[in-house]
């Protein structure tokens, strides 16, 4: 049976972001009696409708099929999943692909190991209005750019992106602006010039109305930049328990086959486990309508990299990292891409998608 509980529930102050002072429930030892048991730490409080796919769907149906027991905590950012997996409070941390590397950027015998791409595309490129004048990302210069926090990653990628395309990085302003409504309403009234958020982000303020232009780089193709969002084990317990891992990562790769497949359904599920994200007051329609845009624009940096799901090449992790160093998150070079270990992957895409696209189309609440 799959579980999901707060931090809150947890009682666990929001002030233990620091290292070493999470108190989370003890991970489950690495033994032969409770091979199949895992606590996995989701980088965030809530869980919108785009994180279905590695959330909800694999709770109603496919962990359970995989001979899986996953407890899923709910945590207040991706430093503090990476910490809650480096001290060993829990099993797996799903968080961006910067925390992860920052640790080790930090502590190089962390031990911890990337085994699944949750997200593979670049998802944090800069948006304007439709009517903007800036073209292209090196009319950034000079500019005020909203994040949602100050303290998250896209501060780095934009500035490393701008440098990149020509422009003066050290010229960029941010100021925190939060998400949807807040975040749109300082774009529309020129409070900022520019928006920094990402795929699921964008598409809430799509569907509430505001068009959104994105701008482009030729450095974050799918074939130089990938690995944005990474889901991170310690080594030494995933060696000793590689076939759970195997069946969790192939969950969530059935997961996003189905979700692809029928994101309607997917949707419905992820009311079902978290009806608190479903918009009170509207219409299941309209719910619907609103929720959707979310979910189809994660998924569509969600795909099979050399046919595989969770899979990134070494070009695309070495490209991720290098936007991070140009920005100042990263320090360090070639020993940072040890993280990642696609040695899992086979295992993992061992399994009929079709029959899983099937299912997804058939789906009855």
């Amino acid at each position: 049976m799959t579980t999901r509980r707060t931090l809150m529930q947890l009682g666990i102050a929001a002030a233990m972001a620091g290292a070493g002072m999470l108190a989370l429930a003890p991970s489950h030892a690495a033994s032969q009696e409770e091979p199949r048991k895992l606590s996995v730490a989701n980088a965030t409080v809530s869980t919108p409708p785009y994180a279905a796919y590695n959330t909800s769907v694999p709770m109603e149906i496919f962990f359970k099929e995989e001979g899986i027991d996953v407890q899923m905590l709910h945590m207040g950012g991706a430093t503090v999943a990476t910490q809650a997996l480096g001290t060993g409070k829990v099993d797996i941390a799903v968080p961006a692909s910067s925390a992860p590397l920052a640790l080790l950027d930090k502590m190089p015998d962390a031990g911890i190991v990337g085994f699944y791409t949750f997200i593979n595309g670049f998802q944090s490129m800069p948006v304007v209005l439709p009517d903007s004048p800036i073209a292209d990302l090196k009319d950034l210069s000079g500019k005020t750019i909203g994040v949602q926090t100050l303290g998250n990653s896209q501060v780095q990628t934009t500035k490393a992106l701008v440098q990149i395309a020509g422009g003066d990085a050290a010229s960029l302003r941010f100021v925190a602006v939060g998400e949807g409504v807040e975040a749109a309403h300082a774009l529309t009234t020129k409070r900022i010039d520019a928006l920094v958020l990402f795929d699921g982000l964008y598409g809430q303020i799509e569907a509430n109305g505001q068009a959104l232009r994105r701008l482009s780089s030729s450095a974050t193709g799918r074939d130089e930049v990938g690995f944005s969002g990474v889901i991170i084990a310690r080594k030494k317990f995933l060696e000793e328990n590689r076939d759970t891992f195997v069946r969790y990562g192939r969950a969530i790769a059935k997961s996003t086959v189905f979700a692809k497949a029928n994101p309607e359904a997917a949707v419905r599920i992820h009311w079902k486990h978290f009806p608190e994200t479903r918009m009170r007051g509207v219409s299941e329609e309209e719910a619907m309508r609103l929720a959707l845009p979310s979910l189809k624009n994660r998924l569509d940096n969600v795909y099979e990299v050399d046919g595989m799901w969770g899979n990134s090449t070494l070009q695309q992790v070495k490209g991720y990292i290098r936007l991070n160093q140009l920005g100042g998150q990263l320090t360090k070079g070639e020993s940072l891409e040890r993280l990642w270990d696609p040695a899992l992957m086979k295992e993992i895409n061992d399994f009929d998608q079709e029959e899983i696209r099937v299912r997804a189309r058939n789906w009855k609440p």
